[in-house]
């Protein structure tokens, strides 16, 4: 009858699902590369301005708790540790495929049985939240422009602190994202 699915139109859709799915990851992957950047641009440009410290870290109200002599190498530290996990998680998402292609005994998934009875593809099919959810990590990286503003705002003595609830807001957008996630995976997996 008309309303009955077949094969070739779950197979169309899974199709449809998987180029969005590499869509939005691709999408992901030059936003977090941009932002990564901008970061950088930004960084380096707030760096000819600073006096000679800046606040190294700061507790959980924003109030700076620790300083540095202002050193070019010291400023960017944190841009650079973004920037190495940025790319980790980029090879970890591209590792993660590979391992459910070509060698799916050794990830660690819910429903393990299930998992190593689908075909290869299919079991990329259900590792794309995994890797999707790495790349809105990626994102998230945002957050330390905030820092990074925050910080140079601070030592110029135009701030007194970082305003916290960008933190508050990074937390809440991880377990949020992990939350999704889960119940994203789930769906993947009984999809497959």
């Amino acid at each position: 009858d008309a309303f009955s699915t077949s094969a070739g139109d779950r197979g169309f859709r899974s199709h449809l699902r998987s180029m969005s799915t590499r869509l939005v990851q691709r999408l992901m992957q030059v936003a977090g590369a941009a932002a990564l950047v901008l970061i950088w641009v930004r960084a380096l440009l707030l760096y000819r301005d600073l006096p000679e410290r800046f606040p190294l870290h700061f507790n959980g109200s924003g109030v700076p708790d620790a300083w540095a002599d202002t050193a070019l190498l010291t400023w960017c530290a944190l841009p650079l540790v973004i920037t190495v996990m940025a790319i980790t998680l980029q090879f970890v998402g591209r590792y993660i495929l590979r391992m459910a292609r070509n060698n799916p005994a050794q990830l660690n998934v819910p429903n393990k049985v299930r998992f190593l009875q689908l075909d290869p593809e299919a079991r990329v099919r259900s590792m794309a939240p995994t890797v999707t959810f790495l790349h809105y990590v990626v994102l998230l990286t945002l957050l330390f422009w905030h820092i990074v503003e925050g910080a140079a705002a601070v030592a110029a003595g135009t701030a007194d602190r970082l305003d916290s609830r960008a933190v508050w807001l990074f937390l809440v957008l991880v377990v949020g994202g992990v939350c999704v996630l889960l119940w994203a995976s789930k769906r993947a997996m009984e999809r497959a």
